[in-house]
């Protein structure tokens, strides 16, 4: 199984199973695109290379890497 590996700042290194990262709702059926697209879609717009996030939002980390390679 492909790993999925990051470097936090305050956390250090982390990785995890891509078989372990659940598809991620990106868009609802109303067609409104969700936080976890529409990050990835800005950030790759805006040439961000570092993301500064909340607590909250760590367990997204895996599923916008994978969006973002996509």
């Amino acid at each position: 199984d492909r790993e999925i590996a990051w470097d936090d700042g305050i956390l250090g290194p982390q990785h995890v199973a891509a078989g372990a990262v659940s598809d991620p709702v990106l868009i609802r059926e109303d067609g409104t695109v969700l936080y976890t697209l529409a990050s990835v879609v800005d950030d790759a717009e805006m040439g961000v290379t570092d993301v500064v996030r909340g607590a909250d939002h760590v367990t997204n980390t895996a599923a916008q890497i994978q969006i973002f390679a996509a």
